[in-house]
Parts: structure tokens; C-alpha cells; sequence
């Protein structure tokens, strides 16, 4: 990253070591914490549905079986656990707005209407994947709604977890996209398969789901004094480690 940052830098100001030094910091705390929110409402996703985990289980223990190792082409076989990621960002994304942009100089947009030098526009994409006309049922936590529509002719690229589009702008939208967001579904689906392999995750008795905040436009669970309770289980003879 620090190599791209300097052999891109097209200002004197953007080639300064100390401002490289800043945007660094800032790109790592940015993937830290949207890795950070990503996880803990997959989570309490899960915990929401436990009638799912032997489902998404199995899937996990034939494709780690099968190769043998914790690959990216086994990661890509467990299309059931990428669904549930799917829909857990749908419905429970960390941030509420997204594609956040600074009008440089004056636009007219085709209706008309106009956006002066210094607005600032943003998406609202959770509202959108809210939205009825766009997601059937869009209310409703459907785990394997994106699993069955990438079994149906075009629809597998358009029902990833890292897909972006005009709906899904999760990550961004075009060359603005982020462009991390391959590495981290990696790192967010290992964690969460190893986590759904290794262990019995449920809310402590008599607990649920905590409410969430929304500071700006970041959503974030303000857990208090709850917690999840986690339980060993038995090693899986012939899993990989």
C-alpha cells in the first residue's frame, strides 16, 4: 500500500512522507473497524438464527474436508456462509451512508436540479436494500436469499458479497469502489467459519440482541453489559487447522 501511495502521489503534497504517513493510519484504522462491525453483527445474526448453524456447519466441513486446507478456492465453495454474510451487510451494515462525495464545481443533474460547488452528497444504502421494489420481502432476514439467485442464468457475479452496483453500495460504487473489499471478505468469512466450526455461540440466557447507535452515519451495537457466551466444541476428525 505504502509503494502504490508513492508511485501514484501526483502533488508535492501527496507525496509528503508525513501526509503518506497519516493516510496509512487512517486506511488501517478504517479496515480494522469496518472488519470490527462486519463480524460482530454476523454474530448476532447468528444468534438470531441458530436453526441455521448446522446447515452453514456442514457446508464448511465438506469444502474444508474435500480440500483439505483454508484456501481462497475453498473459501469461494462455501456459497451458503457467503449468502449469510450477504444478507447479515444487507440488513446490519456498519455504516447506514455510503459513496460519500465533495462537489467540486457546480453540477446540473438531467432532472434539473442542482448541486452548488461544496455540497456534500451521499447514499443511502441501507435504505436502499430496504426498499420492497428492490429486495423482495426486504424486512425479513433471509439467509439464503443471495445462494438461491446465484443458481439461476447471470445472477452469480451480481449476488457476491463483494459485488457492487446502483443497489448494493455497501462497499462503494465504480473506480471509487473499495478496493480492499476482496481481502476483506477472506478475512471476514475465515474468522467467521472457524469461529462457526470451533464453537457454540449463543446470547447468555436471558440476553438479546443489543440495540445499535447510529453515530453520523456509522451504525454501531452499544453491547452494555451483555455479552455472547461461546462453547468449545469436539475437534472434526480430518478438518485442516
Amino acid at each position: 500500500m505504502l509503494q502504490w501511495m508513492i508511485s501514484h502521489a501526483q502533488t508535492e503534497l501527496e507525496a509528503n512522507p508525513d501526509i503518506i504517513t497519516r493516510f496509512h493510519i487512517l486506511v488501517g484504522v478504517a479496515g480494522t473497524f469496518s472488519l470490527a462491525y462486519t463480524l460482530s453483527f454476523l454474530f448476532y445474526n447468528l444468534c438470531d438464527n441458530p436453526q441455521y448453524v448446522d446447515e452453514l456447519r456442514a457446508e464448511a466441513e465438506s469444502c474444508l474436508k474435500e480440500s483439505g486446507c483454508w484456501d481462497f478456492p475453498t473459501l469461494e465453495k462455501m456459497k451458503k456462509i457467503e449468502s449469510f454474510m450477504c444478507e447479515s451487510q444487507r440488513l446490519s451494515p456498519g455504516m447506514i451512508l455510503t459513496f460519500n462525495r465533495l462537489v467540486m464545481q457546480p453540477i446540473t443533474l438531467s432532472d434539473g436540479f442542482h448541486l452548488p460547488k461544496g455540497t456534500r452528497i451521499t447514499m443511502a444504502s441501507r435504505e436502499i436494500q430496504l426498499d420492497p421494489e428492490v429486495v423482495p420481502e426486504a424486512d425479513k432476514f433471509v439467509p439464503f436469499r443471495c445462494y438461491r439467485a446465484r443458481k439461476q442464468p447471470g445472477e452469480d457475479i451480481k449476488n457476491r458479497f463483494v459485488t457492487t452496483s446502483s443497489e448494493k453500495l455497501h462497499f462503494g460504487y465504480g473506480t471509487q469502489a473499495c478496493s480492499g473489499r476482496q481481502l476483506a471478505q477472506v478475512i471476514v468469512k475465515m474468522i467467521f467459519t472457524s469461529v462457526l466450526m470451533g464453537w457454540d455461540v449463543e446470547y447468555v440466557e436471558g440476553q438479546h440482541r443489543p440495540p445499535s447507535l447510529v453515530v453520523e452515519d456509522f451504525r454501531v451495537s452499544y453491547t452494555g453489559s451483555r455479552r455472547i457466551k461461546m462453547r468449545r466444541r469436539k475437534a472434526i476428525a480430518g478438518m485442516p487447522c
